[in-house]
């Protein structure tokens, strides 16, 4: 399954005028070059496919409003971000209440909850994405008469009364841990508290990770003190209780940026402003089962209280344990070093981690299936010892021939360099063999043995061999198996004719011993019938059928109705031409677009199957070929 994307970006701040200085006359701005880093970004994320934006505040500056042009130019920043078609999260920023009466933000244009300043929403099938507005308490955006005017003045009191007087310099004498108090900053009250534990809560009841989005940082050591949430410390006591679903927390705000993991293992990511730099400042999210992660372009995070001028990550591995540097990630080079011991020269070592680049269980899977349906297979049974880390098994009962269809070249010196991989195999006219291959794909050895006519693909200890690999695989160790039975569903329905078994072993531990997580009697006529029994019949009782032919497309399958759905887009599977493939971009979007229309809350349940002439796809536009090029792809769309 593919991830689901992100486009980021904060403290935009354009205006249409010369560039300048902030208050202190230290940080030079760029007032319309932010515009055109923006308008990058948009054609980044359009390239790239991004399922959702998140504008993260600071939207336009805060000179606008002494220009009398706040409307106008918002109106041009929004025709920019508008050319992407994905939906937007807009935050709201201190410039954008110098700007606007909070009444008339959503009024503009802005995309901040429809009515209501933090929100929830799902980010695809594993995350959630929870929007918080850190200004509900605050000496800006809020009547001088309201309770949250009053307790915000309250608090600036107690802690910096330097403020009220009038002071020109609000610092003077002040402790470090209470410079945060300061008009620009703000808070979040206990209604708001309440409602972020109840939202984390719920996002754990449904087995999703969290991602926090909010202006204004919660912690110092991502950006500067004077940056902070007045009551950050009982926003993070929340997330530190629900530490091991809440992943990463995103801001604003300081546009000199920082980067730092907090004692629960949380990431805080300050992204850079665009109006302060000279060079691109954004970011794309890939958010995949368990962790995510942040591909910077430009310098759209660099190092903490450094006033922005320090070395930038080009890239994050945002999960627990993660240890990410200013360089590109050392995984790649250390466990290049480890194949050079091993053997290889350092050029075969870079193509074997690159062609195991996405490699998982899921994807090994994927070639010992492949290679046992090629081989004219009727039965195949998949074992998962240790989630796969111990020991990866393929078996396949039909005529037992072995061929490298399944097995692109690239792959099986990849796979074996990853972990032993041994092949037992019988045909009608040959005696049985075990085949023993080294760490570079080359058949190492031959023994007779005896087994009946079929081929058993075995991969001991995957990726033991390499330390930084090995740690990322077990940290993920349940999601390979859903991965892995998400796949093998995949090739239930469109081979029916194929029975399918997936089964889980575990030989430590106290839930050590056996479970057959799919069986299918590879007797269905059709893959209709084999949906019903991988799925179950529930699942497809509100379902319509679907029968297209458009130019050289022919297309069927079932979709759910308006008044059925899922929670998640579990149940999205697409096939051409019997092959199981990631879901084509444009397809899915216009299926989903158009199910939302009629139910927002719920996702369908599709089932596509493309049939069409060979020419017509290109399967090997990806390594692990899941992702394919579908020629005049608008066609079956239209």
């Amino acid at each position: 399954m593919p991830p689901f994307r992100l486009g980021l970006i904060a403290d935009i701040q354009y205006a249409d005028c010369e560039d300048g200085t902030d208050f202190s006359g230290s940080e030079r701005r760029y007032f319309r070059n932010s515009l055109k880093i923006t308008e990058r970004a948009v054609d980044c994320w359009n390239a790239v496919g991004v399922d959702a934006v998140v504008q993260l505040g600071d939207i336009i500056d805060g000179c606008n409003s002494k220009l009398q042009a706040s409307e106008t130019a918002l109106k041009r920043v929004l025709e920019v971000l508008s050319r992407s078609p994905a939906p937007r999260f807009d935050l709201v920023g201190n410039h954008e209440l110098y700007n606007l009466p909070r009444d008339a933000l959503e009024r503009c244009g802005l995309r901040c909850g429809e009515g209501r300043s933090y929100y929830a929403a799902h980010l695809g099938d594993f995350w959630e994405g929870i929007f918080l507005d850190p200004f509900e308490v605050a000496l800006i955006g809020v009547p001088q008469d309201s309770p949250q005017f009053v307790e915000a003045t309250e608090t600036i009191r107690t802690h910096n009364p330097q403020v009220l007087t009038g002071a020109r310099d609000w610092f003077t004498g002040l402790p470090t841990e209470k410079h945060r108090f300061v008009p620009y900053n703000g808070g979040i009250s206990q209604t708001q508290l309440k409602w972020l534990e109840s939202a984390v809560q719920a996002a754990e009841a449904d087995s999703r990770k969290v991602l926090i989005f909010l202006h204004v940082p919660l912690y110092e050591p991502a950006t500067k003190a004077k940056t902070v949430v007045w009551n950050a410390e009982e926003i993070l006591h929340i997330l530190h209780t629900h530490r091991d679903t809440v992943v990463a927390v995103f801001a604003g705000h300081d546009h000199d940026g920082g980067y730092a993991v907090d004692e629960a293992g949380l990431h805080h990511i300050t992204m850079n402003s665009p109006l302060t730099a000279e060079g691109d400042c954004f970011a794309v999210l890939e958010c995949y089962e368990g962790w995510a992660h942040f591909k910077a372009h430009g310098r759209a995070c660099v190092e903490s209280n450094t006033l922005g001028s320090g070395r930038a990550y080009p890239e994050l591995i945002l999960a627990k344990d993660a240890v990410n540097s200013t360089s590109p990630l050392s995984a790649s080079s250390e466990d290049s070093s480890v194949l050079q011991a091993m053997g290889f020269d350092s050029v075969k070592a870079q193509e074997a981690l690159q062609a195991t680049g996405n490699l998982d269980a899921a994807a090994c899977v994927k070639e010992l299936v492949e290679n046992s349906l090629d081989a004219k297979a009727t039965r195949i049974e998949v074992r998962l010892r240790d989630s796969g880390a111990e020991l990866l098994e393929a078996v396949q009962k039909g005529s037992g021939d072995f061929s490298t269809f399944g097995f692109r070249g690239e792959a099986l010196s990849a796979i074996s360099a990853m972990g032993d991989l041994t092949i037992a195999t019988k045909t009608k006219a040959s005696a049985a063999s075990l085949l023993c291959y080294d760490r570079y794909g080359k058949l190492a050895s031959t023994s007779p043995i005896a087994r009946e006519v079929g081929t058993t693909v075995s991969v001991r200890e995957l990726f033991k061999r390499l330390p930084v690999r090995h740690k990322e695989f077990m940290r993920n160790a349940k999601s390979q198996v859903s991965a892995t039975l998400r796949l093998i569903q995949s090739y239930a329905i469109a081979q029916p004719q194929v029975r399918f078994s997936v089964i889980a072993e575990k030989l430590r531990g106290p839930s050590a011993g056996k479970a057959t997580l799919l069986c299918t009697s590879g007797t269905a006529s059709d893959w209709h019938q084999a949906a019903a029994a991988v799925l179950g019949d529930a699942a497809l009782s509100k379902t319509q059928k679907l029968n297209i032919s458009a130019g050289p497309w022919q297309v069927e399958g079932l979709i759910s109705s308006p008044v059925a759905g899922r929670r998640s887009r579990d149940a999205q599977l697409f096939f051409v031409n019997g092959r199981p493939i990631d879901a084509p971009k444009r397809v899915a979007k216009l299926i989903n677009d158009t199910y939302h229309q009629y139910n927002s809350r719920a996702w369908p349940l599709v089932i596509l199957s493309f049939t069409a002439p060979q020419g017509m796809v290109d399967v090997n536009v990806t390594p692990d070929k899941k992702q394919v090029f579908l020629h005049e792809e608008e066609t079956p769309g239209e």
